[in-house]
Parts: C-alpha cells; sequence; structure tokens
C-alpha cells in the first residue's frame, strides 16, 4: 500500500496530508515507531507535522491495539 506524501502549499511550506481512513493505522503504526513506541503526546506532535485530521481518540486505539498484540 503506497502512503500519501507531503507537498508543498503556495508558501513553499510543506501541507498537512489528509489521510484516508483506510491507511490510518498504518500511518499510526509508523508514527508510533518513529516517535520511539512513545505515548500519545509524542505522537501527537509527531503526526501534527505532517497529517491533518489525526485525533488523540485514533491514537489512543491504536496504542491499546499494539498492546493487545503484545499480550496475545
Amino acid at each position: 500500500m503506497k502512503l500519501p506524501t507531503k507537498k508543498q502549499n503556495d508558501k513553499g511550506r510543506n501541507a498537512r496530508v489528509v489521510v484516508p481512513v483506510e491507511e490510518t493505522f498504518d500511518i499510526l503504526l509508523r508514527m508510533h515507531r518513529i516517535v520511539g513506541h512513545k505515548k500519545r503526546d509524542a505522537m501527537m506532535t509527531e503526526c501534527g507535522k505532517d497529517y491533518a485530521y489525526i485525533s488523540t481518540t485514533l491514537i489512543n486505539s491504536e496504542l491499546q491495539y499494539n498492546i493487545l498484540i503484545k499480550l496475545a
């Protein structure tokens, strides 16, 4: 699956990408690894740099899913 790429806005800065719901889990998993498996606040900061409309609810769901997978 190809993940969304960053694009430049008219001011030359990187624009934030709106992530389709089908790709949300992959993005969150990648962000979780990028921040060194830290918790919600670190992921919110990192996601806010590149992606729009990533909420704490989505991040909490992804973190809980990871915990359940490790316990199984």
